[in-house]
């Protein structure tokens, strides 16, 4: 007995939730973000319509204007969810007219598929308030249509744009910056201003008896040695004795008597350093005196 009258109430439930469904189950809502504007800024407006699935929906056609309000954007997206349709209706709006705007009441036609009258839902209608002036903090009026407008209402853009202009440009600095430093030619240093900065180093080297007396007499040859090269563009500092010989005599403006000397001297260097000779004070002082005059009667002229 108990399931019998389980199933009877269930069955005039289940006959009572279908007789619902099958009336016309539509709702619509408006929705906007702001009840106030400025004159040009943007508005959010949306209607919101959910519904059967078999129920045939007519939606509204607006074009370029909505009462006082021109339409800028317009969007339209549609969901199902189990039984029920969601579509929204998406408009961005701006008005230019001053004062009490309207945004008016809208009809929203619909029908079931079984049905052939149609019937419709209208929306509310929304006052909404549009500004001519922008009050700051400090309580001064400026006007949205001049200069201080576009500032007011383009004020983020312009600063983005501003610091990416300011980011370019010290971009371009830096790179051309960095050009200029690496085409820069590079100070000239001559051959004889190398030599007078080894001689002068190892003057100080002897005198603080860093150095032995045989290897300053060694070490004032390779600076000559090395002079040579870089003054007449050989690569002697990397030649042998019988090669730097060799080379030596095919340079034009040096006296022969220069020739003879250096490469006495080099062969002096050579049996001192590998024969273990000894170097007396008095021949050191004669060849470093050599070494500075040839070495400034020879220096480049300068450009």
């Amino acid at each position: 007995m108990k399931k019998i009258i389980f199933f009877i109430i269930f069955a005039i439930l289940c006959a009572i939730a279908d007789k619902a469904y099958a009336g016309p189950q539509i709702k619509v809502k408006v929705d906007f973000n702001k009840s106030s504007v400025y004159i040009g800024e943007k508005l959010q407006y949306r209607i919101l319509i959910s519904c059967g699935k078999d129920m045939r929906i007519k939606l509204p056609e607006l074009k370029n204007t909505i009462g006082s309000f021109n339409i800028k954007k317009s969007s339209i997206r549609e969901n199902t969810f189990f039984k029920q349709r969601y579509i929204t209706l998406r408009y961005v709006l701006n008005s230019l007219t001053i004062g009490v705007g309207e945004i008016p009441s809208v009809s929203v036609g619909y029908r079931r598929e079984d049905s052939q009258i149609w019937n419709s839902i209208n929306t509310r209608a929304i006052p909404v308030e549009v500004k001519d002036i922008f009050i700051d903090n400090a309580f001064t009026i400026k006007s949205l249509v001049g200069p201080f407008g576009i500032l007011q209402r383009y004020g983020t853009f312009i600063k983005i744009s501003g610091f990416t202009i300011f980011i370019i440009i010290c971009l371009f600095v830096v790179i051309v910056t960095i050009k200029v430093i690496k085409n820069r030619p590079l100070p000239v240093i001559y051959a004889d201003e190398l030599a007078a900065k080894a001689i002068k180093e190892l003057k100080a080297s002897y005198k603080d008896k860093s150095i032995t007396t045989k290897e300053f007499f060694i070490k004032i040859i390779d600076i000559l040695r090395q002079y040579v090269g870089k003054r007449y563009q050989m690569p002697l500092s990397t030649m042998t004795t019988e090669q730097f010989s060799e080379t030596i005599a095919s340079v034009r403006d040096m006296s022969e008597s220069n020739k003879e000397t250096i490469l006495k001297l080099l062969k002096r260097k050579d049996d001192t350093q590998f024969a273990q000779g000894e170097v007396l004070e008095n021949e050191l002082q004669i060849v470093l005196e050599f070494v500075e005059k040839f070495i400034k009667n020879t220096k480049p002229e300068r450009i």
